[in-house]
């Protein structure tokens, strides 16, 4: 049956009563969603018809795995545990049927997102990522998926956020209803800045697919970079009522509400209530709140939880976990640990710069801070500064403005206050993923040794009173 949800207006139903088999299903599959078009009334386009009509594989053991993986990669947590635990089902399906063109496509993004992430960077196997999506055009030459998969690897890869929007419409124009196209053209407007263009992208992939928890997280994460503070909370559930799941979007609905209450409570919340599973990203960014909260032992607590003594967390994640371990030591007054942690992140220069964009720039700037708290100021200046330099606001409109601060915080280290704060002022202007606001600069003992300058006490002084949400 097919229901309005808008209305919960019954459009379309009917029974169903056949074997399904590999011979038949993909037909059975077309034969319905013909129906469900003539009932609401749409026009396919000849190439909607044509994608209608292909059967994408032969092997129904091989289509189901690729089903499992699909819905494992595009579970709502921002963590490593998706692509590791997708991968052996689309290895499966294409050992099955080893012309499953959409299995070959879906693996290649599977390997973008592994490199992205940093944990597999190397050039042999950026080979095999573009082997795969070759492969995947190869097989399937006009498929959408392939294309979208090629998208990636400009995205991912090549950081030409250009060219991956003109694939990913290209690929639209054959599959206008295809939910993923619609989320990946969000993420390269994002990338280039157009922010509204990029919100309504996502806000169309929901409605062709309004369950879809991916593209709502990514929709409002994208509403932090450019500061949409109450839209964040207007589009999200409080934290009573949230699935234990859609951590994304908790964090992100706490984050909007410090950043309009000054609260800091709802971000604890929302660790102490959601699933966690093995992110490593949100058990550091949970030690941060503490940080924030000037409670570095309970900081501590949470850095030497037991998932970080398993061998599959990678390099690049102890160096955001030991920068986060030296900041607590640090606050705790304990200069050695502290110095031994930034001298452990300094360390990992090379292995970080030889990673993805995502890796050299956030783990690239944990490295110029460590330099610049060991007064090695000339070092951070240098490679804080060549970062900013390499990612201008129209090459990457989501890390620019972050990087900014990251020079800022490195200037006023190196004791330019002035510098800093000239920085730091152009930082809290500009749209990036990870914002920076007064509230953040409000609690962050990074900036301790500023507070006392009338300039930082004004750009940390948040317009809004405090006043309470629900979380």
């Amino acid at each position: 049956q097919l229901i309005d949800v808008t209305t919960d207006k019954h459009l379309w139903a009917e029974t169903f009563d056949r074997e399904l088999t590999a011979e038949n299903i993909f037909d059975i599959q077309s034969e319905i969603a013909r129906k469900i078009v003539k009932a609401i009334a749409v026009e396919l386009t000849p190439e909607e018809e044509m994608l209608l009509s292909e059967k994408p594989t032969e092997n129904l053991v091989a289509y189901e795995a690729y089903l499992r993986a699909r819905e494992i990669f595009y579970s709502a947590n921002y963590s490593r545990s998706q692509e590791t635990a997708a991968l052996p089902w689309l290895e499966k399906a294409i050992e099955l049927d080893p012309e499953y063109a959409e299995a070959q496509a879906m693996l290649a993004n599977i390997y973008g997102q592994l490199f992205w992430r940093g944990s597999h960077t190397d050039q042999a196997f950026i080979e095999k990522y573009r082997a795969t999506i070759d492969r995947a055009l190869e097989l399937n030459p006009n498929s959408p998926s392939a294309l979208r998969a090629s998208a990636n690897f400009h995205y991912r890869v090549k950081n030409d956020y250009r060219t991956s929007l003109a694939l990913v419409e290209q690929a639209l124009e054959n599959a206008p209803g295809d939910v993923d196209l619609w989320g990946d053209r969000g993420l390269s407007l994002r990338r280039l800045g157009r922010w509204e263009e990029s919100i309504a992208s996502f806000q169309k992939a929901l409605e062709i697919d309004p369950a879809n928890r991916f593209y709502h997280s990514i929709m409002v994460e994208t509403m932090t970079a450019d500061g949409r503070w109450q839209d964040i909370v207007d589009n999200t559930v409080p934290l009573a009522d949230a699935d234990p799941d859609d951590l994304d979007m908790q964090v992100t609905r706490a984050i909007a509400i410090l950043n309009l209450t000054g609260d800091l409570k709802p971000i604890e919340q929302v660790f102490e209530k959601m699933n966690l599973t093995d992110s490593t990203d949100y058990i550091t960014y949970s030690a941060r709140v503490y940080y924030l909260q000037r409670q570095p032992d309970k900081a501590l607590e949470v850095l030497n939880n037991a998932i970080w003594t398993s061998n599959k967390i990678d390099p690049v994640f102890q160096t955001n976990r030991d920068y986060e371990l030296a900041g607590a030591y640090r606050l705790k007054g304990d200069l050695e640990k502290a110095n031994f942690h930034y001298e452990l992140v300094a360390g990992r220069l090379d292995e970080v710069m030889n990673s993805s964009l995502q890796v050299q720039t956030y783990g690239g700037m944990q490295v110029a801070w460590s330099l610049a708290r060991l007064g090695r100021t000339e070092e951070a200046l240098e490679l804080a500064t060549s970062l900013l330099r390499n990612n201008p606001y129209e090459k990457d409109a989501m890390l620019h403005g972050w990087l900014v601060y990251g020079v800022a915080l490195v200037k006023g280290l190196a004791g330019d206050q002035e510098g800093a704060l000239d920085d730091l002022a152009l930082s809290l202007r500009t749209s990036s993923a990870f914002r920076i606001t007064p509230w953040e600069l409000y609690y962050d003992p990074d900036w301790d040794f500023l507070r006392d300058n009338p300039r930082f006490v004004e750009l940390a002084t948040p317009v809004a009173a405090i006043r309470t949400i629900t979380p």
